[in-house]
């Protein structure tokens, strides 16, 4: 039973005896975890401590968990659909920003990325930014 679950998990063109560099190792237990579409929280802890354990840096791991996870939501979204909810997403995380009132670098550093990685146009950013400062 472990042997096929295995296959089922790995692929059976898996090498398990091969040596994979930590954030491959890192990479391939996220995708595993992502295969029904969400992470659940003991699948977040366990992640947790496979990025401790293996001393991987956080922003790392932070930009790859966000890179797959926009890539599984483009097999299951229309591209309409996706553009939506990736501007649902980016305005939650500025929103989340600017909860002191500025966005510190950090912040901006990870506006920028979300930015890039949801493909945000500059305007599309600017109307977003513009509609939550009319909400408050």
């Amino acid at each position: 039973e472990h042997r096929m679950l295995q296959e089922s998990i790995l692929g059976k063109s898996v090498d398990l005896d091969s040596s994979l560099n930590k954030m491959d190792i890192y990479k391939k237990i996220l995708e595993v975890a992502l295969k029904d579409g969400r992470i659940t929280g003991d699948e977040q802890d366990i992640l947790d401590e496979l990025e401790r354990s293996l001393g991987l840096d956080t922003d790392m791991t932070t930009q790859v968990k966000m890179e797959m996870k926009l890539l599984e939501g483009e097999n299951i979204m229309t591209s309409e659909r996706r553009h939506d909810n990736f501007r649902d997403i980016y305005s939650s995380v500025i929103k989340e920003s600017l909860k002191d009132g500025r966005i510190s670098r950090d912040e901006q550093n990870i506006i920028i990325l979300l930015k890039k990685l949801m493909d945000i146009e500059d305007q599309e950013h600017l109307k977003i930014f513009e509609s939550i400062k009319e909400d408050k």
